[in-house]
């Protein structure tokens, strides 16, 4: 029922003058996502809005983690190699302590915090997945799996290879990036392509490596080490979910035999 008042209040409320917010899509842990307009270049874009401290359960870590979201968001906007690749959602607006004008109200407020990123018309790749036709599970033939993967591994490669990123600013920069948290529900479809929207994971390889030596025996292992394995791990994960998704998301059942192998 919060939801619901919370969706109605904000339709049509402008964000720092320049978006309004058209229709409610998904409620999240954190906030409500909205197709949004932008009143300046007239395209559609997704605004996330943060729920309010009333909303949030007392003494939750949800306040430090909103904190932690927003200033992910600002740092991947400032990567200008990653903001330009064809399979990453782009962020374009990180508002902080700006207006949000609600209409049904009249009033305004100067405390809000959001992300504003392009939008993606087919929602994500878990719920197309998941409730394909007539809400039953649907997979993608060979063809149109292999067409979409390839797109991630481009993607895997610029994060990777520091040289692939020839052409934009900085690029020469050497450092190489791990995501750690590749999974169906953070890929977004847009069109028919693929594109990577969460980047709340994303850390220097080099800043990752450094405390393995502190592992047990037993987390000694590549896929827990070797930042590149874990990626590609779970790419091969979504690619199997693409090709023969029965309950989507529930692949990772077959990892302790499959590493075992």
């Amino acid at each position: 029922q919060l939801t619901k008042r919370v969706s109605e209040l904000l339709i049509g409320a402008e964000v720092a003058g320049q978006y309004q917010l058209h229709t409610y899509i998904m409620n999240g842990g954190f906030g409500y996502g909205w197709l949004a307009k932008d009143l300046q270049s007239k395209k559609d874009v997704f605004v996330k809005t943060f729920k309010c401290q009333h909303e949030l359960a007392p003494g939750s870590r949800q306040s430090m983690m909103i904190v932690q979201e927003l200033e992910t968001a600002e740092r991947i906007s400032k990567l200008e190699w990653l903001m330009v690749h064809p399979n990453v959602v782009q962020v374009i607006k990180v508002p902080r302590n700006t207006q949000i004008t609600v209409k049904t109200t009249k009033k305004s407020s100067y405390n809000f915090h959001g992300v504003v990123t392009e939008y993606c018309d087919g929602g994500e790749l878990f719920q197309y997945l998941v409730t394909g036709a007539e809400w039953k599970p649907q997979s993608f033939n060979e063809k149109q799996a292999r067409f979409l993967f390839k797109q991630i591994m481009e993607l895997m490669k610029i994060m990777y290879l520091p040289e692939s990123r020839r052409g934009h600013e900085k690029a020469l920069s050497p450092e190489q990036y791990y995501h750690g948290d590749l999974k169906d529900q953070n890929f977004l479809i847009s069109g028919t392509t693929i594109k990577l929207t969460d980047w709340g994971s994303l850390s220097k390889v080099k800043d990752v490596l450094g405390p393995a030596k502190h592992l047990t025996n037993s987390l000694q292992q590549p896929w827990y080490t070797d930042c590149q394995s874990v990626d590609l791990w779970a790419c091969g994960i979504i690619l199997i979910d693409m090709l023969v998704i029965q309950t989507a998301g529930q692949t990772f059942r077959y990892l302790p035999d499959s590493r075992e192998a």
